[in-house]
């Protein structure tokens, strides 16, 4: 084979990880493969770093880029060095969300510590230090992103959401049911990895 890529960037979930977060031995082996031949490899995931870094750990990276939080977010590991940051004034997505769904669990993410919440997630969704604090202290500075959860809400009544918000300026991808992770207007995880 000839063709020899430049660099290999990995999807986490459902990519490396099943909902156990365990990398299987044949993943870890194929990613070990990679980096023995040269090849960079790095993960491209919606994931906070605090997430990914459950899965770094797993895998024989070396000191490489990663992109996280939907390409908000590259860091350098191992040491942690945050590499490129962008963020947004969460305040007025905060304003509108509470508005159409005030019920909803509201986070944002304090890199490379955790999250600042509403309220409790469920358990095992968000790593790290978890602080709860009120919605003006959650929107009182800017952001990563603004991760709107409602457990008991499907896939299909947040895309409702999503259009009812009506959000100019941001970008917004749903993830599994019932979670919305709103971003900087333009950002997204190929625009981390382009960058």
């Amino acid at each position: 084979m000839t063709f020899r890529p430049a660099l290999v960037a990995l999807d986490v979930d459902g990519t490396l990880v099943n909902e156990t977060n365990v990398v299987a031995p044949e993943v870890a082996a194929a990613v070990r493969r990679v980096v023995d031949a040269g090849v960079p490899v790095i993960l491209c995931t919606g994931r906070s770093w605090h997430s990914a870094l459950t899965v770094v750990e797993q895998l024989p990276f070396e000191r490489v880029e990663h992109v996280c939080s939907n390409g908000a977010v590259t860091v350098r590991y191992p040491p942690l060095e945050v590499v490129d940051v962008l963020t947004f004034n969460p305040r007025p997505v905060v304003d509108r969300i509470m508005a159409e769904h005030p019920s909803a669990l509201l986070a944002v993410e304090v890199i490379g510590e955790g999250y600042r919440v509403t309220d409790h997630f469920p358990a095992g969704e968000l790593h790290g230090t978890i602080e709860v604090v009120d919605v003006d202290e959650l929107a009182a500075n800017d952001v990563t992103r603004v991760i709107v959860r409602d457990p008991d809400a499907s896939d299909r009544e947040f895309i409702a959401l999503a259009h009812r918000l009506g959000l100019e300026g941001v970008s917004y991808s749903i993830g599994y049911t019932g979670w919305l992770d709103i971003a900087p207007g333009g950002i997204d995880k190929g625009h981390g990895l382009a960058r």
